[in-house]
């Protein structure tokens, strides 16, 4: 797989684009698919494409050329005209995903609860030959792209690396693709993208107790630190820490995880536990339509205890944290209710 560069012109089917007008908008995205149809975006005037003497033209339903482009490689954007006017135009490239596809592949995505082995996962299926994406998506239009980044470093100042990009279309752009994408989708209709472009989509939950524990141990050791309160947390110890740790995250991080949870339970059948994942004593059915799925049971034991961006060398134990005011904001929060209704007591 190969991404964007600015020293060479990306293939121009593997690539969404943003097509606007500098005088006007962006009327939205585009992917030039390799029919010579034009997905994403639906209007009279921009249904097929063709390359004509280096040139990119855009034509209408009725196969007549309404627009026409060159290739600028200073913006490595393709940059024209409407016919016959002045009106300037631009198709600037969001993202580009190089990958082959064929018709009987399914992608996957491992959409999780933060801290419920995610990167875990990932390794599982990359030694099941599915190629990593180094994306990682939330919301419904967020994208960091990890690619070019060791992995030790993905984690440290992660907005560095953001895009943004509507996550519908990246699932159209990676369908029938044998990629691995990984995140933290909060919106429903996005789920439902991936699954109606045809990916496995697994779900990976753990106890939000140890959620919360792992999390606060792998901010303090990977992430930036980025404020004085950020700072303090750190500095203390034991349910201390803990206590600290929620009160400075709670309107974000936790927030985020409330949000993602709820996401995955409106899809039950995709749920697989980081609990019975690591026990090798999982649901084989969320996996069904991955390749190799019989070599699974012995690469999920080679994977337990394996090296990743996010293991920090230690299982979780949130019971060395706990105190009763840490478990009053558990069940206020709303987390205790959530996490009996993943099917932890």
């Amino acid at each position: 797989m190969v991404f964007f560069k600015r020293d060479e012109r990306p293939d121009i089917k593997s690539v969404i684009y943003s097509f606007g007008s500098p005088w006007d908008r962006s009327y939205g995205n585009i992917l030039l698919r390799q029919d010579g149809s034009i997905g994403l975006y639906s209007n009279y005037n921009e249904s097929f494409w063709k390359i004509d003497d280096g040139k990119l033209l855009l034509l209408s339903k009725d196969n007549i050329i309404t627009s026409e482009f060159t290739f600028d490689n200073l913006s490595n954007s393709w940059q024209g005209r409407s016919v016959g006017k002045r009106w300037p135009l631009y198709l600037t490239p969001i993202i580009e995903v190089s990958v082959e596809r064929k018709d009987s592949t399914k992608s996957i995505l491992v959409n999780s609860i933060p801290k419920s082995g995610t990167y875990f996962l990932e390794s599982i299926l990359h030694d099941l030959d599915y190629t990593s994406t180094k994306l990682h998506v939330s919301g419904n239009d967020t994208i960091h792209d990890n690619r070019g980044d060791i992995s030790e470093n993905i984690h440290f100042d992660p907005n560095k690396r953001h895009i943004r990009c509507n996550l519908t279309h990246l699932s159209t752009l990676l369908s029938g693709s044998k990629t691995v994408t990984v995140g933290h989708i909060e919106d429903q209709v996005s789920i439902n993208a991936f699954i109606d472009n045809d990916f496995v989509v697994i779900s990976m939950v753990r106890d939000l107790r140890d959620v919360l524990v792992s999390l606060m141990r792998f901010k303090e050791k990977t992430v930036k630190i980025k404020s004085p309160a950020d700072a303090l947390w750190r500095s203390l110890h034991g349910s201390d820490k803990l206590t600290a740790f929620i009160s400075h995250y709670h309107e974000k991080d936790i927030r985020h995880i409330i949000q993602v949870t709820n996401n995955i339970l409106n899809f039950p059948e995709t749920i697989v536990k980081y609990e019975d994942l690591v026990t090798n004593k999982f649901n084989r059915t969320c996996f069904e339509g991955i390749e190799k799925i019989a070599h699974l049971e012995n690469v999920v034991s080679s994977n337990i205890n394996k090296n990743t961006s996010t293991y920090s060398g230690k299982r979780t134990r949130y019971q060395e944290y706990w105190n009763d005011a840490i478990e009053c904001y558990f069940e206020e929060s709303g987390l205790k209710k959530l996490n009996e209704r993943l099917g932890y007591t």
